[in-house]
């Protein structure tokens, strides 16, 4: 394990850094053991740095994992035009951000103060380390992600300057919130901050992957991993609408829950250790081509060819029927709990709609961080759409109402939200409550829109796949010839697959996504003629 100290901010002392946390705290401990950084020697190159050397800087995408040996270095940023150092460190620390392994660019500059050594290690090398050193890796990405957090409590990287009502600003800020940045804009900010990719022109993948949710993430580390040439394709930010989740408290593995923002961080660092292009911000708008190369269009202009496609597009939220929703949009109107706390004051009151796991989550977070919440629900019962952990739960606070049989009708305020008006619609009765935030969780339609004429969907426009599409669907166009009925996730289009919740008869679960995604994989290493991760027996004789 490592060993004590590490770098310091600069209202604190180096002890505090291995306590925790710390508003005005030090940086999270990062400092290593001779026999780990002996093991890093194997796959580095050691330098002198003199002092005002500059390791790297604001804005830089490509450096080093850097271990100094001898000296000091100082973190620092600059904001409005000012430098601000931001910790210290010195031999034994490492120099490196979670931008290493998400090749987003910097937001600190490293300056040496102290001449001495460094021990600079290439992030192919490093990638190396993590792989052989199970130990060392996984510590090294806790810290990083541990230095991550501490740099947003410090506001550290792009800033959006607009007014709060302009729904413009609102865009930018939904765009950077889910990106885990502080100031983008979309494409244009994407490219500046090194998110995601364009597509390169003249190359077909192995498999395009449209959507960056659970399952288009297991399906893009699963075939990344197994050899195959992927890209993965998202119209916002890797994550889908986990991303946005306040909190996954029954995923397998993570016995005290973890963050929606943090599960869609770890796996996008999966992704791309794994070799797989990640393009966004980029949306569908169609399909082409045939079972030997597919092409999907992009709202960009640009278009992507791909030997077989992975469809996990998810669904968009639903809205509900309430006079004045659409005007307070960003404005006081959210469809995740995300950004809801970091817009009003402590103790405002929330109102969320929706009875269903969503909904739950949403209320026990935003009521820990001390707002009164209310829930209004059509029904009668939660359980007919909620776990029973979340409503034990939700029954124990005095800060969670439920008002059940009841519509939000209407909203009203002046810049922002201020109030609702409800309907009981037992007696027809209409209440107004204050409420600053209204979060809608009432469900989702599925994206398939771009697929019209592509593939075959259900009645509800989810995508039909395998034994759904009929036992006469191999003896049928584009299937005659073929000799085989589609694959279990197979779509009526062969090569074309579907996972997760876009797909019609879907669990509508996290895991189940994580699994299909990882199971179409293995299906489109059959379509391709490959048996990626299954080994092929020896001929007998």
């Amino acid at each position: 394990m490592p060993s004590e100290g590490g770098l310091t901010g600069p209202l604190s002392e180096g002890a505090a850094a291995n306590q925790g946390h710390p508003p005005d705290a030090a940086l999270p401990a990062l400092r290593l053991t001779e026999e780990q950084i002996g093991l890093l020697r194997r796959e580095g190159e050691v330098r002198p740095v003199a002092a005002g050397e500059v390791l790297f800087r604001e804005g830089d995408q490509g450096y080093d994992f850097i271990v100094i040996l001898a000296g000091q270095v100082v973190i620092m940023d600059h904001q409005a035009g000012a430098e601000r150092e931001l910790a210290a460190g010195g031999p034994g620390d490492f120099v490196a951000e979670l931008n290493l392994l998400t090749r987003e660019r910097l937001f600190t500059t490293a300056v040496v103060t102290e001449p001495g050594e460094v021990l600079a290690v290439p992030v192919a090398r490093l990638q190396a380390v993590i792989s052989q050193d199970q130990g060392l890796g996984q510590w090294i990405i806790r810290a990083m992600f541990a230095r991550r957090q501490w740099l947003m409590e410090r506001q550290t990287g792009l800033r959006i300057v607009g007014s709060r009502s302009s729904p413009q600003t609102r865009r930018l800020l939904e765009f950077a919130v889910r990106n885990r940045l502080r100031q983008p804009s979309n494409a244009d900010l994407a490219r500046a901050a090194g998110v995601g990719t364009g597509p390169p022109a003249d190359m077909t993948y192995d498999v395009a992957i449209i959507g960056a949710g659970p399952a288009g993430l297991a399906a893009a580390v699963y075939g990344a991993s197994e050899g195959l040439s992927t890209a993965l394709v998202d119209a916002m930010a890797v994550g889908g609408q986990i991303g946005t989740t306040s909190r996954i408290e029954n995923y397998l593995g993570f016995p005290v829950g973890i963050s929606g923002g943090e599960f869609a961080e770890r796996a996008s660092i999966q992704v791309l250790r794994f070799g797989a292009s990640v393009v966004l911000p980029a949306t569908a708008t169609g399909l082409s081509g045939d079972a030997t190369a597919r092409v999907i269009h992009l709202d960009t202009g640009a278009s992507l060819t791909a030997s077989s496609v992975i469809i996990a597009t998810g669904v968009t939220y639903r809205k509900i029927d309430a006079a004045g929703l659409d005007r307070f949009g960003g404005l006081g109107v959210y469809y995740s709990p995300l950004g809801v706390h970091d817009e009003i004051h402590p103790g405002d009151p929330v109102v969320i709609v929706g009875g269903g796991n969503s909904a739950g989550q949403a209320a026990i977070w935003l009521a820990g961080r001390g707002h009164r919440v209310t829930i209004v629900i059509r029904g009668t019962d939660l359980a007919e759409s909620m776990s029973r952990y979340l409503i034990d739960r939700i029954a124990g606070r005095a800060d969670i109402e439920i008002r059940y049989h009841s519509v939000v009708r209407a909203l009203d305020g002046s810049q922002r939200l201020e109030r609702v008006e409800v309907e009981d619609l037992t007696t027809a009765t209409r209440e107004t409550w204050p409420a600053v935030a209204l979060v809608v969780l009432v469900g989702a339609e599925p994206h398939t829109g771009w697929l019209a004429g592509s593939v075959l969907l259900d009645d509800g426009g989810y995508v039909i796949t395998g034994p759904g599409l009929g036992p006469d669907t191999r003896y049928s166009s584009p299937w005659t010839g073929r000799q085989r009925d589609p694959y279990l996730l197979e779509t009526s289009a062969p090569g074309v697959f579907a996972a997760g919740d876009i797909r019609s008869g879907s669990v509508k679960r996290a895991a189940a996504a994580v699994g299909e995604g990882s199971i179409a994989v293995r299906f489109v290493s059959e379509h391709l003629g490959r048996r990626a991760g299954f080994a092929t027996p020896a001929p007998s004789g």
